[in-house]
């Protein structure tokens, strides 16, 4: 690239602005410092980095069309993975440039700008390490700003914070609650939202500060919320989040979009396809303004989509907007890009739901083989496609294969993310099943409650992921005649469901289907008919009367009411 002739440095340009729009998180980086090089060569006789800045400067702003503050933050991204001190000289620039900043400064103001640029630096290296996964170290910068802007260095008491780092400040403890949310302390991350949002709140008459800035705390609360399971509270937030950004935004923002798409989920978590589908199909219909149908963000919120329609098992739909996805993939980013891989594996995830073994286990190993070519065998991206294989194996009753697969996953997870990651307790639950399709009833059980205290540990005991484990050992308890604590598990599951997901959820129906049928083992039939009716009557609300499970629910009681007949005849 830096060998081409004159002619064709345009060519580069405009070939690299293309593959730049298709680029997100941490991978932008490298796009912008090739953009770099690019143009270092066209202009290589001035040998002035001004110059060089300018030129870039210009070009972003009539080709790319960016505004300077997202120039500025790109540059510095582009430098900063090299070397401090170019990043700061890249902020430097952009400052000589900016017309709000006077000629004349005095000392004091030189050092305030001089610290401000610093932290702003810190804060993008902490934003890519964030992207890229590197949270310790993600979580060292954060730090390093929040100490630089309490001169006191009492860091915990908002009124010691120096008034003109109050904006910075703020953007470190939600860079801080972001790094804390993926670690899965979603209380944590709630407590530093909150105080951002505070923080913001209190500044009204901070230049800095705006009501967009409200707008993403206000979404970043909904956000951990939804993650944690309290769906109803984390809709609020986002409702008053989008409310601020389309009131100071417009509705054609990015940022709308982004909320829109959080409401699209917390909808399909309460069960509600038709309101999720609506919010989701807003934000794609902004995307596609912004960037035109052959857009990476397009093509992610079709996954998206995809998703909500999988949650709601709406299968053919989801099936669509993943293949839709993965051809925008294939054809921009090759075919054996990572984004490629995700796809393929949700799309194996519904041929396993569906039963289609075959198909399911074919995407499996593609996703698996694009893995090990991009990211080595062991990165943590590979115990997911682990597990996934795993159910595939077990649901065809291969289960030496299934443990072989499931073990890999559980190892690769303890060595990339620790005993207690939440990621663990997923595998550990995959791990429980195979134990309990095994008839291992005293493994399956060690498994869940392993899973189950590293659940309560990490998440709480109100998450709706715990209601999953409950239900489980409710199961086994049936299974091995302890009748009681099985009552107890299926109930605390049950009311775990009617909390997080209401009522009329599908999850509360699969509960009621496993007391009614306890309540069958015990030979308590009216019972029994009592709680089946209530799991059909959901299913045949939620998905239909023909769905495998609503017919499930009737079978059962079918075959109640046949002993039911027997029993009258016999006492006859």
């Amino acid at each position: 690239m830096l060998h081409v002739s004159e002619n064709d440095v345009e060519i580069a340009l405009n070939v690299l602005h293309d593959y730049c729009l298709m680029t997100w998180n941490g991978n932008c980086y490298t796009i912008h410092r090739l953009l770099q090089l690019v143009i270092r060569h066209k202009y290589q006789d001035t040998g002035v980095d001004d110059v060089i800045m300018e030129k870039l400067f210009q070009y972003y702003n009539n080709i790319l069309q960016y505004d300077r503050s997202n120039i500025e933050r790109t540059l510095a991204n582009a430098a900063l993975i090299e070397h401090f001190e170019i990043a700061k000289s890249y902020f430097n620039i952009n400052y000589k440039h900016n017309d709000q900043v006077h000629t004349t400064t005095t000392t004091t103001d030189n050092n305030d700008l001089d610290c401000y640029i610093v932290n702003s630096i810190l804060l993008n290296i902490g934003q890519i390490h964030y992207h890229l996964a590197n949270l310790e170290k993600a979580k060292d910068c954060v730090n390093e700003v929040i100490t630089n802007v309490s001169p006191t260095n009492d860091c915990q008491n908002d009124q010691f914070i120096h008034q003109k780092g109050k904006y910075q400040f703020s953007q470190a403890i939600k860079l801080k609650g972001k790094i804390i949310m993926e670690m899965n302390d979603y209380d944590l991350a709630l407590q530093h939202f909150h105080r951002a949002l505070n923080l913001e709140q209190q500044s009204k008459n901070d230049d800095n500060i705006s009501p967009v800035d409200v707008g993403k705390s206000l979404q970043l609360i909904g956000r951990a919320n939804c993650r944690k399971g309290n769906f109803e509270i984390s809709r609020q937030y986002l409702q008053q989040a989008i409310q601020l950004q389309i009131q100071h935004l417009g509705e054609s923002h990015w940022h709308v979009s982004k909320t829109y798409l959080w409401l699209g989920r917390v909808a399909s978590k309460n069960g509600n396809l038709k309101q999720a589908l609506d919010y989701a199909n807003k934000a794609l219909k902004i995307k596609q303004e912004l960037l035109g149908d052959s857009s990476l963000e397009v093509a992610m919120i079709y996954e998206t989509i995809g998703n909500i329609c999988r949650e709601n098992y709406k299968y053919k739909d989801a099936l669509k907007y993943f293949e839709d996805a993965i051809q925008f993939y294939k054809e921009h980013l090759g075919e054996n890009a990572l984004k490629v891989a995700d796809g393929l594996h949700s799309i194996g995830r519904i041929y396993r739901q569906i039963k289609d073994f075959d198909q399911a286990m074919s995407c499996g190993m593609t996703v698996l083989s694009i893995k090990q070519k991009q990211l080595g065998p062991n990165h943590v991206s590979l115990a997911y496609t682990f597990d996934e294989l795993g159910l595939i194996y077990m649901a065809k009753k291969d289960y030496d294969n299934a443990n072989d697969h499931l073990s890999k996953s559980l190892q690769i997870k303890i060595k990339q993310l620790g005993e207690q990651h939440i990621n663990v307790a997923y595998t550990l639950d995959k791990i429980g099943l195979l134990h309990k399709a095994n008839k291992n009833y005293s493994q399956a059980m060690e498994s869940f409650n392993q899973s189950l205290e590293i659940k309560k540990k990490q998440l709480s005991e109100s998450h709706a992921s715990v209601a999953y484990t409950y239900h489980q050992i409710g199961v086994i308890y049936k299974e091995q005649g302890d009748f009681i604590n099985s009552l107890n598990y299926l109930q605390m599951a049950l009311k775990n469901k009617i909390d997080n997901f209401g009522s009329d959820h599908v999850q509360a129906s699969y509960t009621l289907h496993e007391i009614g049928k306890l309540y069958k083992s015990i030979g308590d039939y009216q019972e029994a008919i009592k709680f089946l009716q209530k799991a059909h009557d959901i299913k045949v609300k939620q998905l239909g009367q023909d769905h495998i499970r609503a017919i499930d629910s009737m079978t059962e009681m079918n075959l109640i009411r046949e002993k039911m007949k027997k029993v009258k005849v016999t006492i006859v």
